[in-house]
């Protein structure tokens, strides 16, 4: 409201003493619509009635002889005279006026309006210290909220905090509970840890955005966009393993952290624990996860063999090739779920990922476990594969 009587009128309930801001008769608002006022402004000028528009030619008023017709020269003089005044004081009456071209863009209504509140919003925060005052207390936090809004009065409130057996793993749930919890100066320490760590440099992810259902959310495709990609590879002449290994391995992209030396106990999901907390790599990212080729050797045992013999768990860049007898082809040659390194295998530096087909624009896509300064497995069109081998025998 911009008047004290229509917003009382309204049933507003002041709080405050109601004291005009910059929003009254005096000041209209606390922005100015220049370039909107110019605008008017110049087309407002451009209009101006001119009187040269309106006299009568008096070179119109001589006949062939030479005599001047003076008194129809003036009555038309004196009407024109007339339409001339009354034009130019509509003309003033309408010139733009720079308050008519200010407003509030929308801040502190506050700041712009009379001072009452609407609503009043209070939003209880639990920090890590309520926690570890709550595991103390019988796992009760103690928080308030407001009985009285005028007075600013609370009343305190209780509730028992219970741990979600499926958002925790119940191996290291036990462990630290075993351990004391948060009684111990040694876990509130771990805790502390990684709340101090900055997992978005870390590991690619916005730890108070992503969804918790994944251990490293940032960047994980949806199905839809799985889906994109796949139908746009040519699957007529692909068998049926590469069709499941390339889904596969685009299925855990922004969802499996890199880590340096990381490697697959397993095959399969579940028996990994990817995003536990280890000790940390030589860059201090603590997430359980894979390196360029553990991802690359995880996905061929989860999706190709079961045979751990066939995809041992220290595969590297240096033997991928040469444990699984690998053929080195040409570029024209890739097929989706073919394998492209960076350099030759045993190079001191080496990155290796899974061929996905192509864009719209005939570039290659990788599937690959990046290091910084994403950190996770990313599906992209790098550059960065020079070397290609083909990981079936079709």
């Amino acid at each position: 409201y911009d008047d004290y009587e229509n917003a009382l009128d309204e049933g507003v309930n002041f709080y405050d003493e109601p004291e005009p801001s910059t929003y009254d008769n005096d000041h209209p608002g606390c922005e100015t619509d220049y370039e909107s006022y110019n605008a008017d402004y110049d087309t407002w000028t451009d209009a101006k009635p001119e009187w040269t528009d309106y006299a009568p030619d008096i070179e119109d008023y001589y006949d062939d002889d030479g005599n001047l017709d003076s008194d129809s020269y003036d009555a038309d003089y004196d009407a024109a005279k007339t339409l001339y005044d009354s034009d130019h004081s509509t003309w003033e009456s309408i010139e733009p006026v720079i308050d008519d071209y200010k407003y509030c863009p929308g801040h502190s209504a506050l700041s712009c309006s009379y001072g009452y509140r609407d609503i009043n919003i209070y939003v209880t925060v639990i920090t890590k210290e309520d926690i570890y005052k709550a595991f103390d207390n019988g796992m009760m936090l103690t928080y308030k909220v407001p009985d009285n809004y005028e007075e600013g009065t609370f009343e305190t409130k209780k509730v028992h905090l219970d741990i979600d057996e499926n958002s925790f793993n119940p191996e290291y749930t036990k462990v630290f509970f075993d351990e004391g919890g948060f009684s111990e100066d040694s876990n509130i320490e771990w805790c502390e840890n990684l709340y101090d760590q900055d997992f978005y440099d870390l590991y690619g992810i916005d730890a108070y955005t992503d969804s918790v259902s994944l251990p490293s959310g940032k960047g994980a495709m949806s199905k839809a966009q799985i889906d994109e990609i796949l139908e746009t590879i040519d699957y007529d002449d692909l068998s049926v393993a590469r069709k499941e290994f390339v889904s596969f391995a685009l299925s855990y992209v922004g969802k499996i952290s890199y880590y340096w030396g990381g490697k697959p106990v397993g095959p399969g999901w579940d028996i990994n624990n990817f995003g536990s907390f280890i000790k940390a790599d030589y860059m201090g990212r603590t997430s359980k996860g894979l390196d360029c080729s553990g991802f690359v050797s995880w996905c061929y045992w989860s999706v190709i063999t079961p045979d751990f013999k066939k995809c041992p768990t220290g595969t590297s860049t240096a033997n991928f090739t040469s444990s699984l007898g690998l053929s080195q082809i040409s570029a024209d040659r890739l097929k989706p779920g073919d394998i492209g390194l960076q350099n030759v295998p045993g190079s001191k530096s080496n990155h290796i990922g899974i061929f996905a087909g192509y864009d719209e624009s005939g570039r290659a896509k990788w599937v690959h476990c990046s290091g910084a300064p994403t950190n996770n497995v990313v599906c992209n069109t790098t550059n960065g594969f020079r070397l290609y081998y083909s990981l079936f025998n079709d």
